[in-house]
């Protein structure tokens, strides 16, 4: 049983209910909430079961009053409400009926969702448990606040006996514990016999999941990992994710799609967000990741995930397998799955790591002149201009080799001159200048990136387009940022620029949140590059189609 299930039952009745126009439905449907509304409570999945109630109670319809109702009827009433404002007439309840084994559960577990677990420790410890049933489910409520608290030692000093003598829900919880604490062998059997007797809390899931994926056995650890996704997705870790990923790479969840395979690589780095770079297998999920999107022709996928992989390389500052990969880019764009310009684009992302790495510095200018000379022949043998990146691609080799922009000058200068030659027409640069459009009246946001980016970025807006207002938000691996001061630092600018990749996947979710609240009065652009030349075209090809924000 999930949350996730029960919302989807009550929701297909009461879309019944409204289809037939038949009040019976609705009080049958609040009757099935009600009964699976305190286990959903027990393991905190109930928020979303009461806020679909609570929408389509009508208000006509009077509650019925609690206390003209039996002790059980009373209880079964209050489960609708929120914790925090049941716990006061549970408390009355609690002083009328002290001997109530139900009522004392209800409060301890409302103690619980409102964070006061040692206030629950303390009630759990005086119920009068009269059947074992009643003892075993005091016990495992106890263990599963112990848990959440991280005070394993204690699960285990409360769980002495030996796993024949405990039940099945007892057993795997110290199972959960005991893997906590790093004793993965004598957690095995307890976690193994819960599984095999049915038990499927996720406290007893989620460390054997993590046990047989580590341990070679994809195809159970892919089982549980699926039912967990469904039950409990919130407690699934980064590394829970990655675990996920690589097992559908070794087809524990069976013969998938590509599509299906690269979509759980996609949830990994967008739960882990800047934490990718410190999973154990970083590499795997960046390589295999950028190597899907391939597969299925994916471009704009593709170009991301690989900018990614590249990013990450320099990142850890692996030069020589950047060496490779620049060469491996370097034949994707000769066989023209990807353009000059998108090359290029891909390249300047690795820029701000040039200060730090050398050796990238050379690489990038050579790069850059292979791509300048393509397009420099390109653009004579097809008889135009060069493209308008040429101008880009001049300047960001002026940065890194400033001796070689008058080189490459010459060569272009000698390549047109022997074109006319031999009567072919050629077109000045000059012919593909444009007047730079006036942009004073924008408002920006820029989202993300690296902070050389954001910072060249913000120097030709303001030098060239005349950009008057800029807001920067670095990402949280620069700085601390939160949804209440990412909102008001952004709230009042006509567009939000986000430069995506996976440092700064946090903060794009943030900014998404933002978007689908309402809470932004401007546009969002999620920009498909990240390097300075991506960056400013998208933003001012977006502005100059939207300049009636002008004044």
């Amino acid at each position: 049983m999930s949350g996730r299930l029960v919302e989807q039952i009550v929701v297909a009745h009461l879309q019944l209910a409204q289809q037939e126009d038949e009040l019976e439905i609705l009080h049958t449907v609040q009757q099935i909430a009600q009964e699976f509304l305190p286990e959903l409570e027990r393991i905190r999945q109930a928020d979303g079961v009461r806020q679909i109630l609570h929408q389509a109670l009508k208000p006509q319809e009077p509650m019925e009053q609690v206390a003209d109702a039996t002790l059980s009827e009373q209880l079964s009433q209050l489960v609708k409400v929120e914790p925090g404002e049941r716990i006061p007439q549970l408390e009355a309840l609690k002083v009328k009926h002290p001997q109530s084994t139900s009522v004392s559960l209800d409060l301890a577990a409302a103690y619980t969702a409102v964070g006061e677990e040692d206030k629950a420790l303390e009630l759990y410890q005086s119920i009068p448990a009269k059947t074992k049933k009643d003892q075993d489910t005091v016990k495992v409520r106890q263990i599963e606040i112990l848990l959440s608290s991280s005070r394993f030692k204690e699960v285990i000093d409360f769980l002495p006996e030996p796993i024949a003598a405990l039940p099945p829900t007892l057993a795997g919880l110290k199972g959960a514990a005991l893997y906590a604490m790093g004793q993965k062998s004598q957690a095995r059997p307890l976690l193994e016999s819960a599984w095999q007797a049915g038990e499927r809390q996720y406290e007893i899931l989620l460390p054997l999941a993590r046990l047989w994926s580590t341990e070679g056995n994809p195809e159970n650890a892919a089982e549980i990992y699926l039912i967990l996704m469904d039950i409990a997705p919130e407690h699934l870790l980064p590394e829970d994710r990655a675990n996920i990923a690589t097992l559908s790479s070794l087809g524990g969840f069976g013969n998938i799609s590509d599509e299906q395979e690269v979509s759980y690589y996609e949830q990994c780095v967008e739960v882990a967000g800047s934490r990718v770079a410190t999973l154990p297998n970083a590499e795997d999920i960046l390589k295999e990741r950028a190597k899907l999107w391939k597969q299925i022709y994916q471009l704009d996928k593709f170009i991301i995930a690989y900018a990614d992989w590249l990013d990450w390389l320099a990142n850890q500052q692996r030069v020589d397998d950047l060496e490779i990969e620049l060469a491996h880019l370097r034949g994707i764009s000769a066989s023209q799955q990807i353009n000059r310009r998108q090359h290029f684009e891909i390249l300047e992302g690795l820029e701000p790591y040039v200060a730090l790495l050398p050796k990238l510095r050379l690489s990038l200018a050579n790069e850059y002149q292979g791509i300048a000379i393509d397009e420099i022949d390109n653009a004579i043998r097809q008889g135009r201009s060069e493209e308008p990146f040429f101008q880009n691609l001049k300047r960001a080799l002026h940065y890194l080799s400033p001796e070689t922009v008058p080189q490459l000058i010459e060569y272009q200068q000698q390549s047109k001159d022997e074109a006319i030659k031999l009567g072919i027409q050629v077109h000045s640069s000059e012919d593909s200048k444009e007047t730079s459009p006036d942009l004073s009246f924008l408002r920006l946001a820029l989202v993300g990136g690296h902070e050389a980016t954001r910072r060249e970025v913000v120097r030709e807006l303001t030098s060239i387009y005349q950009v008057q207002e800029v807001v920067e938000v670095a990402p949280s691996s620069e700085a601390y940022i939160s949804r209440s001061s990412v909102q008001n630092r952004i709230k009042k600018c006509d567009l939000v620029a986000v430069i995506t990749g996976y440092m700064g996947h946090d903060l794009s979710n943030i900014i998404s949140e933002l978007e689908k609240a309402s809470s932004l009065s401007g546009r969002v652009l999620p920009m498909s590059c990240r390097g300075k030349s991506g960056v400013v075209r998208e933003i001012v090809n977006w502005a100059k189609m939207n300049a009636q924000l002008q004044p």
